[in-house]
């Protein structure tokens, strides 16, 4: 015999069972209710899989989603689960995700605007406890890859820059090349990395250039 024996249904739900059959009474779903309130106070469900903590989920949007005036939410969806079923673009959803087209232009040089910011993207990017094992191998290559990333994000890279200079061992070279004796000195990179790993001198801004005098 395959499968697992069940347990015969006892008097009790064979009576319950007959009731229901011989007068027609079916299950109802349970409508659970809560104001509008308590809705930003935080909400747990636990389940086993397939018990419908999505589909709850699911109910909430669409509820969310027929409100007005029309209300905001934000929802961090790694398996695009819900994108697939509630995104709209003519209603002005928004798509933060680098991987994907519709999403707005962004690159993790934009979000550097102080010094702390930069240690703070590098560990977004590269997580890890490295403060924890400076002495050991993964520590070392941790903090290595940190600061390379840091470094790379002074000269304010598209995303596209950041892949191939990652990608080009002569990339990293040249652009971590003199970097203690410049932070020594206080001294900013005066040179931009192109695509290609090239370096390119700063150029004179061109306002400036037409506004030099000559000499006559």
């Amino acid at each position: 015999m395959k499968g697992r024996l069940k347990r015969p249904p006892s008097l009790t739900e064979r009576a319950i069972t007959g009731f229901r059959n011989y007068f027609g009474f079916e299950e109802r779903p349970v409508w659970i209710r809560m104001s509008h309130r308590e809705e930003t106070e935080g909400i747990m469900m636990l389940g086993d899989p397939g018990t419908g903590k999505s589909q709850t989920i699911h109910h909430f949007l669409l509820q969310i989603a027929a409100r007005r005036p029309a209300e905001a939410v934000v929802i961090y969806d790694p398996a695009c689960e819900f994108l697939k079923r509630h995104y709209d673009r003519l209603r002005g959803d928004v798509i933060l995700n680098p991987l994907d087209q519709r999403s707005p232009y962004w690159s993790p040089s934009l979000e550097v605007r102080v010094v702390t910011d930069k240690k703070l993207v590098t560990e977004s990017f590269l997580p890890g406890k490295s403060e924890l094992s400076q002495a050991s191998t993964s520590g070392f290559f941790l903090k290595a890859a940190r600061a390379i990333l840091g470094r790379m994000l002074e000269f304010k890279p598209t995303p596209q820059e950041l892949v191939s200079w990652l990608s080009i061992a002569d990339s990293i070279d040249m652009i971590v090349a003199d970097t203690g004796n410049r932070r020594r000195r206080g001294e900013k990179p005066k040179n931009r990395i192109n695509h290609s790993g090239a370096k390119e001198k700063d150029q004179e801004p061109a306002a400036e250039r037409q506004t030099r005098p000559t000499k006559v």
